[in-house]
């Protein structure tokens, strides 16, 4: 490839057939998103020793719901808490939580 400055091409770059190397056009198509059904996620938390929910759990299983509300026609997903590494047994909150919701 020979290098000449006659205007042709970009910073005067000339393939050696005379030509100009082609430059891409095409852009990506636009991001298209769908917000009119939206999914309302509610992250669990871990439980109170007793197995009843702690308030934070609480506060986000009721946002969720009023949230639920505003859009009927969204899937509500439920998740439940990481385990600490002392708990043997499975965590109850994502059974917990849409007892809660479905109230």
């Amino acid at each position: 490839m020979e290098v000449r400055s006659n205007g042709h091409g970009p910073c005067g770059l000339v393939a050696a057939g005379g030509l100009a190397p082609a430059i891409s056009q095409a852009a990506p198509p636009p991001a298209v998103k769908d917000f009119s059904k939206p999914a309302v996620v509610i992250l669990g938390y871990g439980l109170n020793p007793n197995g009843t929910m702690r308030t934070i759990l609480r506060r986000r299983v009721l946002t969720g719901l009023a949230v639920a509300q505003f859009f009927p026609q969204s899937p509500v997903i439920v998740t439940g808490a990481t385990l600490r590494a002392a708990e043997q047994k499975p965590n109850k909150c994502g059974r917990c939580s849409p007892a809660w919701l479905s109230k």
